[in-house]
Order: structure tokens, then C-alpha cells, then sequence
């Protein structure tokens, strides 16, 4: 019932927020001869084109992503589009054709590597992907104590190692010990497997020539030069906003590999990517997004489908009722934001990952 009321009392809210907007404008209109409203459209204007980065090179992107079906001759794009219309006539050769010109440009993904068969994030399931035929690997960056970069998903160990707590208030010797086997169907085959570092990871995934998606977990400045550091870029303390002293542990590859067509950044925290690309702006990055991201620890469309009225939040991050309400009106604005593209042009992206759940919430 209590998180019914707050729901209620939010979407009133950022109702009348909308209400008060269009009155306010119509009010600077009339009654202004230099309205403030395109006072101050016109300085959101010049900042966006000041803070706009450029995307990075589309034949390196193509070579993380693989080509975009709808990027081909126009013939073919004409083809898709009336295969309908044309299925009689071009029989079932055809229509195996065009599925294998959009199949052929997708690479297959392994989520935290092949987690169902070994421990998830481990390196022994990057290898097992890569014996299952995965051309590509995605990994979540966590941060310990003492600032190693380490490949951890949750922010608690208990899930998936025979330990507690959480993952950023232990030193890398303390992670090291977890077996993250301990849980797992196949735990006798994995028996000893140890949370990797990101160093051990990307060296694993270039030597199995597998690509790989890094995804940053945690929204901390101090992730970024070490993401910058695959890359090749050396970065000091007060080189970004946040970042007090130049870390001592940032591992760069041998000279010569060519991580810009090797990996693509992503994460759920759009300034750390802004850090990033602007340092760099030939790392190709993802931005993710899901429902309630600021004000739910989690979303399923279960619970959106469900008599809670949440809509989605299984559980809000925040218990206070004003801290609750500012964190919606922070959803809905980040929302408006990504349904007009918004992150992807102004971070110069190369993609968005889209919750599962938000585009197929009955499967």
C-alpha cells in the first residue's frame, strides 16, 4: 500500500510538472518581448554542440558489432521490406536468402561468458565459450578496497562464492580467496575457480581472439583509467574530475595490440562514459537502460504486470519518501532523454542496451 501511495504521489507530481511547463511557456510568450524559454533553448543548444563527442570510426564499430543489416544497398532493404508481398513468388530459397544476410552480421555473445556451463565471469567460461563458438564475450568490471579492477557482477559475493559481504569493502587478497565455483551446478569440474582481474581477463580474451564487451558496474571515476589504460591511455591525478591520485596498478597491453577493434565499453552510468570518450573518442561504448534505473534497485515486467503498482520497481533504492520522489522525476527525465536519442548522439555512442524485459515483458 506504502509504495502504492508513493507511486501515485510521483506520477501526479511529474503530471503537474508537465502541466506547469506548458502554462509557463504559454505565460513567456505572451508576456515577454525575449522569452526565457528560447533564452534558454538556445543555451542548451550551444552547450550540447560544445559537450557533443564524435563517434568513433564505423568501420572500426562494424568490426565490434558486425554490419548492420539495414545499412545495405538499398535493393536489399527494398527486398526485406516487401517480403511479405513477395513470398508467393520467390519461394522459400528466397526467404532463407534474406534471413541470411541480417544472420550473417551478428555475432554470438557470450553473457558473462558461458555461465551455465562454468562459473560465471570466470576464465574458465571465457574458454568455454569459446569452444562453444562465441565470437565475443561480455564481462562486468567491479572495484575492490584498494581500487583493483576485478570481473564481479554483484555487488555482494554471496550469490555465486562461499563468501559474504560485499565486493567493494574487500582488498584483492581477501576476493582472491572466494571459490566462485562454490555454488554452481558443475562446482566438481570449476572446484578452486578464482574471481579474475580485469588484467587476467582481457589477456585470456586476446588470446582466444575473442572481442569483448567491458561493462562497468560501479559509478566510480576511478574505473576510468584503467578502462583508459586498455586503450593505451595514461592518465594522472587532476586529468578527470573526481580522480585525487594517479592509480599505480593500471595495466596497459604489449604495444601493437589494437584494443579500439578489440573491445566496446558500456555501463549503465553515462558520465563515466563521457569520461572515457573524451579522453579517447575512438573507444566505441554502449549505454544501458532499463526502467526505474535511478529510483529500483532492479525491474521485471513480472512486477510491472503484477497488483504491486510499481510498474517495475521490485524494490526502490531509496527508503525516504522526497529522496524516492526526486529519484522518479530523475527516471522520467532520463527516459524523455533516451526515447529522443539524446545519450546516444551526445556520447557519440556506437549502441543502447535495452532491458529485456522493457521489450518483451510476456516472454
Amino acid at each position: 500500500m506504502a509504495q502504492s501511495v508513493k507511486w501515485a504521489v510521483g506520477t501526479c507530481f511529474i503530471a503537474w510538472m508537465y502541466i506547469y511547463g506548458f502554462l509557463l511557456l504559454c505565460f513567456d510568450t505572451l508576456a515577454s518581448s525575449f522569452p526565457p524559454t528560447l533564452l534558454g533553448s538556445v543555451i542548451l543548444f550551444v552547450a550540447y554542440h560544445y559537450l557533443k563527442l564524435p563517434p568513433p570510426d564505423d568501420e572500426q564499430v562494424e568490426l565490434l558489432l558486425g554490419r548492420d543489416p539495414w545499412l545495405d544497398d538499398n535493393n536489399e532493404i527494398t527486398a526485406l521490406e516487401n517480403s511479405t508481398s513477395n513470398e508467393e513468388s520467390s519461394g522459400d530459397s528466397d526467404k532463407t536468402d534474406k534471413g541470411e544476410k541480417i544472420l550473417r552480421n551478428l555475432k554470438v555473445i557470450a553473457h558473462r561468458g558461458a555461465g551455465l556451463d562454468a562459473p560465471e565471469n570466470s576464465i574458465a567460461s571465457f574458454r568455454k565459450c569459446k569452444d562453444r563458438g562465441c565470437n565475443a564475450v561480455e564481462f562486468d568490471v567491479s572495484l575492490t578496497s584498494d581500487g583493483v579492477p576485478v570481473i564481479f557482477h554483484d555487488r555482494f559475493v554471496d550469490r555465486v562464492s562461499d563468501g559474504n559481504g560485499e565486493i567493494s569493502l574487500m582488498t584483492l587478497s581477501e576476493a582472491r580467496k572466494l571459490d566462485i565455483s562454490h555454488k554452481h551446478p558443475f562446482r566438481e569440474w570449476y572446484k578452486g575457480e578464482r574471481i579474475p582481474t580485469l588484467e587476467e581477463a582481457v589477456k585470456e580474451c586476446l588470446s582466444l581472439d575473442l572481442t569483448m564487451f567491458i561493462d562497468i558496474k560501479v559509478n566510480d571515476v576511478r574505473t576510468v583509467p584503467h578502462i583508459l589504460g586498455l586503450f593505451g591511455k595514461e592518465v594522472k591525478a587532476g586529468d578527470l574530475p573526481g580522480l585525487v591520485s594517479t592509480p599505480a596498478n593500471v595495466w596497459m597491453p604489449p604495444s601493437g595490440t589494437n584494443m579500439h577493434s578489440k573491445a566496446i565499453v558500456t555501463t549503465f552510468h553515462p558520465y563515466l562514459i563521457y569520461l572515457i570518450r573524451r579522453a579517447d573518442p575512438r573507444i566505441a561504448c554502449t549505454l544501458g537502460w532499463r526502467p526505474f534505473s535511478i529510483s529500483s534497485v532492479s525491474y521485471s515486467a513480472s512486477a510491472a504486470l503484477g497488483p504491486a503498482g510499481m510498474h517495475g520497481c521490485t524494490r526502490p533504492q531509496y527508503s525516504g519518501m522526497f529522496t524516492n520522489l526526486g529519484a522518479r522525476i530523475m527516471d522520467e527525465i532520463v527516459g524523455w532523454c533516451f526515447q529522443r536519442g539524446i545519450p546516444y548522439h551526445l556520447l557519440g555512442l556506437s549502441g543502447l542496451l535495452i532491458h529485456k524485459d522493457f521489450l518483451s515483458p510476456l516472454d
